[in-house]
């Protein structure tokens, strides 16, 4: 192999490793805007260029009948994502899928098999969501604000599939991280300081540096800081210069980071529904949680219903709330389908049951036991 050969394969490998470094996959859960049904989004960022699918499992039951989704999407950034000013836009293939073969409808102008997508941050019900709208279609999904990152071998969210690119709230002040393969560099507020090191593992080790010489021993040394498995907060230490003992804690919190909801209850159907539960919507808390959202489903016959309010009630007879509720549409654009309240209360542990306004429109059935059809979601 002559020596221009021999240099050009170390400089396409090279190309090859520093893409693959680059490359990163985030995995997100929701539901559509149109019928409430889950659905799966996973995007893979590499530089500007953004890849990914999204999917909803269709329904084939004896009495409903509904298309799934499945879309090849390929598009770009407009910046750093999960960033409120970024959007993501581009084109899709693939299309609605038949409810009983989940084969692609293709022939009918009503199910396009191409089309654009466009995704951004936005606000649901006063919390941040990611939202992916299809076009020509006009359908919506939405998606938790907080994504969870895949390795290269697919296990998904843990201290190896962190990425450090952010703003983090620090003991020595706000510290800015961007993350470029296993690199990281950044600075923070505490004297004007300045970090860099890699990443191996669940670790961040490195030097910082700060004003006004940036030098060791008295403005420089090195830091070892740990990720937690949920990406979200770190734990360290740093000492002064590159020997003795360590000087001192550094721990931080990734701006923005809130803990992960909880479904604490569901019950939801796939068949025909009817009004008026005859059966208490209850729940049970082992331990303090707080209540973040619950959502009633009043179907109503296709017609929806003016959202009321929703309140719990526990065992002794005490009440939350009342919250009023905001409106979400239902299959096939049915308006106020859902009712959603965000109570952000507290409650201790016991028994709570779910009380509506307005059960005479409340969905109900045999397979819900005659309770309302609801979902309560919560945080320890």
């Amino acid at each position: 192999m002559s020596i221009t050969k021999f240099l050009m394969l170390l400089l396409l490998l090279g190309i090859f490793h520093q893409t693959a470094l680059c490359e990163t996959t985030v995995q997100y859960s929701g539901y559509t805007e149109y019928d409430g049904r889950p659905a799966d989004l996973t995007l893979t960022f590499n530089g500007s260029v953004v890849t990914g699918t999204l999917s909803v499992a269709p329904v084939c039951e004896q009495y409903v009948h509904l298309t799934g989704v499945r879309l090849s999407l390929t598009g770009t950034s407009t910046g750093p994502w999960e960033d409120r000013s970024t959007t993501i836009s581009g084109a899709w293939t693939g299309g609605d899928l038949d409810p009983c073969t989940d084969e692609y409808i293709t022939g009918d102008p009503a199910y396009p098999n191409t089309g654009t997508f466009t995704i951004s941050m936005t606000t649901t019900g006063g919390k941040d969501a990611v939202r992916l709208v299809r076009m020509p279609t006009g359908y919506g999904y939405i998606f938790q604000a907080k994504g969870s990152r895949v390795t290269p071998a697919g296990v998904t969210t843990g201290s190896a599939a962190c990425d450090w690119s952010g703003r983090w709230e620090t003991n020595w002040g706000t510290m800015t991280l961007q993350q470029v393969g296993d690199s990281v560099t950044g600075e923070y507020t505490h004297d004007q300081g300045r970090i860099a090191g890699r990443v191996v593992g669940n670790k961040l080790i490195g030097k910082w540096s700060e004003y006004p010489t940036y030098s060791p021993s008295s403005d420089a040394g090195d830091a070892e800081l740990t990720i937690s498995e949920d990406c979200r907060t770190f734990t360290g230490r740093w000492r002064y210069g590159s020997e003795g003992e360590w000087s001192g804690d550094w721990t931080g919190t990734r701006a923005g980071a809130e803990a992960e909801e909880t479904l604490i209850l569901e019950t939801p159907t796939l068949a025909a529904v009817y009004n008026a539960p005859t059966a208490p919507t209850m729940f049970t808390l082992e331990s303090s949680m707080k209540i973040t959202k619950i959502r009633t489903y009043h179907w109503n016959n296709g017609q929806g219903t003016t959202p009321g309010s929703i309140s719990l009630r526990d065992s002794a007879g005490n009440t939350y709330g009342p919250w009023q509720a905001y409106g979400e549409p239902g299959m096939g654009g049915v308006p106020n389908a859902y009712w959603v309240v965000e109570p952000d209360v507290v409650l201790p542990p016991g028994t709570y049951e779910v009380v509506d306004s307005d059960p005479s429109t409340w969905s109900q059935n045999s397979e819900t036991g005659g309770r309302g059809v609801t979902w309560v979601y919560a945080i320890h």
